[in-house]
């Protein structure tokens, strides 16, 4: 799929392989096309609490008792903003999504809550 749309046909160049037994279709041919999508769950993080390293990618989970680990994960698609996560953490674990580059795995974590001082 072409990643521009066309600003004088609105339209975008799209290749596929279609069945084509009885030769209905023929190179050149318009087509008009919908595209259905499964709703998928997915585990998403936000796009910053993501740490590349060289060729693998990390996020800061903190642990029950407020420590750091730092955690290998595996990412799937992305959309705006947001990445999935295919391995390395569960639904529910609390990841640091701000201020990545400061926290060391083994850290301590203090939570402070808005409105609370």
């Amino acid at each position: 799929m072409d990643t521009r749309v066309d600003p004088v046909s609105r339209t975008v160049t799209v290749r596929a392989i279609l069945p084509n037994d009885d030769r209905r279709l023929l190179p050149g041919m318009f087509l008009t096309v919908t595209l259905l999508k499964d709703d998928v769950e997915a585990l998403l993080v936000p796009e910053q609490a993501i740490v590349p390293e060289r060729s693998k990618q990390f996020v800061f989970v903190v642990d029950a008792n407020d420590r750091v680990e730092r955690r290998e994960v595996t990412t799937g698609r992305r959309r705006p903003g947001e990445v999935e996560i295919v391995d390395g953490i569960q639904a529910g674990e609390r990841v640091i999504t701000e201020g990545t580059q400061k926290v060391r795995d083994g850290g301590t974590v203090i939570e402070i809550r808005s409105g609370a001082l």
